[in-house]
């Protein structure tokens, strides 16, 4: 119980709970360990669990492609893991991988509801540190994608691309990927959305490539060519 209590007291002091309230919360919680590496939830898998970090770290990352992931927020100590399960997504797109061996205190869903069911005072205090720390992180990962998004651009080359030009022009472009492999062709279609922009890109084989930002590596015209020497045929 000693170690949850100053786990809250230091990381939520607003949370201001008592002694009787941490006794509530210790005889709900289970402490785990594991080790590094250890996979605490995949993908689109069904979770029960809340989890709160007391040592150790966990990473939270998306599968972006078969062989690529991508880490989208590391958990330290204090950090809750699995809120949003709680607030109805049974699933999610995010997973939980152990990054370095941890202590953690797991709260089971139902155990949680039967809490706020009981104890309607110690519950209003979780669910709104839960929010809270919701929110926070949202803002977070919404301003770290905006920025990888624009190092993205700035490191592959495409921020100093006109791509609309590109696409009137149909000027031949080459890619390179983050798998190792290059793509040469023509951008047909160029779509932005909230989460970066995507790009479609046809062949000289006739198929064409839908290609998130974040699987580029490089792009830039052919050397020696510019979309203004482009013949009439090119257009």
């Amino acid at each position: 119980m000693a170690g949850l209590e100053a786990l809250l007291r230091t990381h939520y002091p607003d949370l201001a709970v008592g002694e009787d309230e941490i006794t509530i919360l210790a005889e709900t919680a289970v402490r785990c360990e594991y080790e590094q590496g250890y996979l605490l939830f995949d993908l689109h898998s069904p979770r029960d669990t809340i989890y709160l970090l007391k040592s150790g770290s966990i990473d939270l990352f998306a599968r972006l492609e078969d062989q690529l992931e991508q880490t989208l927020l590391t958990v330290r100590p204090g950090g809750f893991i699995g809120l949003t399960h709680l607030v109805g997504e049974t699933v999610d797109d995010v997973a939980a991988r152990v990054a370095e061996s941890c202590v953690l205190y797991a709260f089971e869903h139902q155990k949680i509801n039967d809490l706020i069911e009981k104890h309607q005072g110690l519950g209003n205090k979780l669910l709104r540190c839960f929010m809270a720390t919701i929110a926070q992180r949202r803002r977070l990962l919404t301003d770290t994608l905006r920025q990888n998004i624009m190092w993205t651009m700035q490191v592959s080359g495409l921020a100093g691309l006109d791509i609309s030009r590109l696409i009137i022009d149909r000027a031949e472009i080459e890619i390179e990927l983050v798998n190792g492999k290059q793509l040469k062709g023509v951008i047909m279609k160029a779509e932005t959305h909230d989460s970066g922009f995507e790009l479609f890109v046809a062949v000289p084989d006739g198929r064409i490539y839908f290609i998130p930002y974040h699987a580029i590596v490089s792009a830039a015209l052919p050397k020696g060519a510019t979309p203004s020497t482009m013949d009439d045929e090119g257009r």
